[in-house]
């Protein structure tokens, strides 16, 4: 049943792609929040929220059981040092339990992640809009130097079977803009 289910939604999918290409989808502007930080003694913490990043015709790509991956990568440099941390926010449908499995992970040094589930697209959206970024920074860094952080959210391409396993680039819906920040950290 539930490769039924999932052959059905796939064909739907399909459609559902080739009628938002051909008619074009209304897309907002996507951006991402002015960030909340707050300076700890050895790390800054950073959160910001996706705003507009699922329209209608993402939600149904999402409700056909296609993952769907948005991630956010925050660059932040100190004098000529430049690191970076991505976060991959990643929600799956699951046709036959009507259910959506949310993972979230960390890609630095070290690699965390936590999973969540949800019943509806609001609990979903939540999930994937907010970010949360833990920047270790050197007291040294903290007390006397600047920390110029940028931010970019991306959402990655899918591949759809139903079209022959191509890529179908989900950017499009947000108009291939990338909602970035820049700013400076300093205490």
């Amino acid at each position: 049943m539930e490769i039924l289910l999932q052959f059905l939604a796939t064909k739907a999918l399909a459609a559902l792609i080739g009628v938002v290409v051909l008619l074009g989808a209304k897309k907002s502007d996507v951006i991402l929040t002015k960030p909340e930080i707050k300076i700890l003694s050895d790390s800054v913490c950073i959160s910001t929220t996706l705003k507009n990043g699922f329209p209608e015709e993402l939600e149904k790509i999402i409700l056909s059981g296609t993952p769907v991956t948005i991630r956010l990568t925050t660059s932040y440099s100190v004098r000529d040092t430049t690191l970076s941390k991505e976060i991959v926010h990643r929600i799956r449908y699951d046709l036959a339990n009507k259910t959506f499995l949310f993972v979230s992970c960390c890609r630095d040094r070290a690699i965390s992640s936590s999973q969540h589930t949800a019943k509806d697209m609001d609990a979903v959206k939540k999930l994937m809009n907010k970010f949360n970024v833990a920047i270790p920074v050197p007291e040294l860094f903290l007390s006397s130097e600047k920390v110029i952080v940028i931010m970019r959210a991306t959402i990655d391409p899918v591949k759809i079977e139903a079209i022959g396993d191509k890529e179908f680039e989900l950017m499009a819906f947000w108009d291939y803009h990338t909602p970035t920040l820049k700013f400076v950290v300093k205490q």
